[in-house]
């Protein structure tokens, strides 16, 4: 039995998961970023001491929303929603705390590996996850092995340009597919949550239909982007966006088309995540193994 931890900025999931990817017991807790790391390690270790009561554990492994040194299994540095975390050694530090074996990566990669063993990956060599959620992120799997980076900061697949001289990003560009594709741009642009975006497109409201169809492209040409560049197999989708898939595949697959090699979309299948919601703690136990 190994133990997954997908921790974010908001909360931090755990789940006892087999090795073969299934889910057999839950608990999470809430982010309280105010605590610094000392404080939220000590959360994560007594999560990880609730699941883990009357089993044997093999190994935690944990996807953290930041760039992750996997070789120190070092969290360099978050995002401004976790403050403090600067070069903190988790795995070292969960460790001391449990006792049980702790791996760590970048929870897009987390994500990637957990659709690659147990998901919509099985069986190919090859495949690209974006994560889109409140911002965008993802994970990619190449020949059988987690891409992470001379800098740990592969698989950042928000940051991929959709419109030059776009929109401006979080991240200080301009362009990027969250800027069009993220719930914070649906948020900010639309004053909705993308449930109800999609919702009134379903029901014909032109302001919907137009947010829904600028997302898709924008989707679609950050497709063609890694599948001209990496050309995996798959293109997998996860997160609350990629819930409504069937509001933005259509637009979505014209946009791939039109910006990608002929061959390269004919041999890429785009999909969405098999794991859902679980993708990022089933990923993140199967580190452990992998």
């Amino acid at each position: 039995m190994l133990i997954g931890i997908d921790f974010g900025a908001t909360s931090i999931k755990g789940a006892c998961v087999t090795r073969d990817g299934a889910v057999t017991a839950r608990a999470s807790v809430k982010t309280v970023a105010s605590r610094g790391p000392e404080g939220l390690l000590d959360d994560v270790a007594a999560l990880i001491g609730r699941l883990g009561k009357g089993r044997r554990i093999d190994g935690v492994g944990i996807g953290l929303c930041g760039m992750v040194d996997t070789v120190r299994q070092e969290v360099r540095y978050t995002t401004d929603t976790l403050p403090g975390w600067r070069d903190v050694p988790i795995s070292k530090e969960i460790f001391r705390r449990t006792g049980v074996v702790t791996v760590c990566d970048n929870d897009g990669n987390a994500a990637a590996w957990g659709e690659y063993l147990a998901g919509a990956g099985k069986g190919v060599s090859s495949l690209v996850v974006f994560t889109l959620g409140t911002g965008v992120g993802g994970g990619i799997v190449l020949d059988g092995k987690r891409l992470v980076g001379a800098s740990y900061t592969a698989g950042h697949l928000g940051h991929i340009k959709v419109r030059a001289g776009g929109r401006k990003c979080p991240c200080g560009d301009r362009g990027c597919l969250e800027a069009y594709a993220s719930a914070f741009a649906m948020r900010r642009l639309y004053h909705m949550e993308p449930a109800q975006l999609f919702n009134r497109a379903k029901a014909g409201d032109a302001k919907a239909l137009g947010a829904v169809d600028e997302a898709a492209d924008a989707l679609g040409r950050a497709f063609a982007t890694v599948a001209c560049t990496i050309n995996p197999e798959i293109i997998a989708m996860t997160g609350g966006i990629a819930k409504g898939w069937p509001a933005l595949r259509r637009r979505a697959l014209e946009s791939f088309a039109a910006h990608a090699l002929p061959d390269t979309v004919e041999h890429t299948r785009v999909v969405r995540s098999a794991l859902g919601n679980d993708a990022g703690v089933i990923g993140a136990a199967m580190l452990c193994i992998g």
